[in-house]
């Protein structure tokens, strides 16, 4: 599955809509109504090829990334944020 909690491009995602941040709100301002100004477009992202790149930290602090190439299935998966299930073979 693929996830991204922050704002995504509205033209890759169908249903799109404005929400607030879920993860902001439950530690920014819990047991308060949520800040709009903190919300961001969320949908489910558009089937078809895609290409991801991820860049991450260990916890010895030395950067790590990946490309590949895949396809966003028509799946709807059931959660928020800009969401996708992804097929990538060499992810099997």
């Amino acid at each position: 599955m693929g996830f991204h909690c922050g704002n995504t491009s509205s033209c890759y995602l169908k249903d799109v809509e404005l929400k607030y941040q879920l993860i902001m709100h439950r530690f920014l301002e819990k047991d308060k109504e949520p800040d709009i100004t903190r919300g961001n477009l969320e949908g489910t992202i558009i089937p078809g090829d895609i290409t991801i790149f991820r860049l991450q930290g260990t916890a010895e602090g030395i950067l790590k990334s990946y490309i590949a190439e895949g396809e966003v299935l028509d799946i709807n998966p059931r959660s928020f944020g800009g969401i996708g299930v992804l097929a990538i073979k060499e992810m099997a």
